[in-house]
């Protein structure tokens, strides 16, 4: 018997028990993987406002791109039509997640391929 052992407790339900844990990790990443492709097809999709970001997001969100940072959803909308509203149309491509999970934080590093169309709008080309 393993010294480190819990009396009463056998080896077949330590493997269970590391299984469901495994289970439940990959079951949080795959939700992490679809929120995030979710906020990418917003985006694509000229979607993305203060209400669908409450609903991919929380409140403490923290996003880092190119074209800068933003913390917390308030504001969050803004922030995303301060990048997106220049092109007609965007096409997001992502893979490669990185996913952390550390108690209820979430950490998602990613890689993406982004195609934008060259036709600025209106707000950026008053012409």
């Amino acid at each position: 018997m393993d010294a480190n052992a819990k009396p009463g407790v056998n080896e077949r339900q330590v493997q269970v028990a590391a299984l469901v844990r495994a289970k439940v990790a990959a079951d949080k990443r795959a939700t992490i993987e679809e929120l995030v492709d979710r906020y990418l097809l917003a985006l694509d999709e000229g979607v993305f406002s203060e209400a669908f970001a409450r609903e991919v997001f929380t409140e403490d969100v923290i996003l880092n791109f190119p074209p800068g940072s933003h913390r917390g959803i308030a504001g969050l909308a803004e922030f995303t039509d301060g990048f997106m509203g220049h092109w007609a149309a965007t096409h997001h491509h992502a893979s490669n997640y990185l996913i952390e999970l550390n108690g209820d934080r979430v950490t998602v590093t990613g890689r993406a391929i982004m195609v934008f169309d060259g036709t600025l709008t209106s707000a950026a080309n008053p012409s």
